[in-house]
């Protein structure tokens, strides 16, 4: 969806993963611990949370899951998520860096991909967070 963007910024796709909001929600601290521990074993610098458009269980998954990659293994993490998601980003915006996407069927997504490359790259080479902030909530 997005390798493009990424190798403009001389990254790639390492591994995808996937969960069911409400597997989840049933079992969050499970999964937590489970995307920590194969994030710590595969060594990766950045994980994409997301994107979520507006899908607001994915959205909040998101951030969680984030802010647990950035506190528990030396990667960072972002998520990507729609302004239709407020209470989400109000939430979260502080804690995790969440890139500005439209929602399903929106227009700009395109744009959004190359600003999320933008973003990443900031965040592994310890770039200016300044020169990005117009990309993020």
């Amino acid at each position: 969806m997005f390798e493009s963007n990424l190798k403009d910024v001389n990254a790639s796709v390492l591994a995808t993963m996937y969960c069911g909001n409400q597997y989840f929600f049933d079992n969050q601290d499970e999964v937590v611990r489970k995307v920590v521990g194969l994030v710590n074993k595969l060594k990766v610098e950045m994980v994409i949370c997301g994107p979520c458009f507006n899908y607001k269980d994915y959205a909040h998954m998101s951030p969680i899951l984030a802010h647990a990659i950035e506190a528990q293994t030396d990667a960072k993490a972002i998520v990507m998520c729609s302004v239709e998601n407020d209470s989400v980003i109000e939430e979260f915006k502080d804690i995790v860096t969440i890139v500005k996407m439209p929602k399903k069927g929106g227009t700009g997504l395109r744009d959004s991909f190359a600003n999320m490359a933008k973003v990443i790259d900031a965040k592994t080479n310890d770039g200016n967070i300044e020169l990005i902030k117009d990309y993020i909530y």
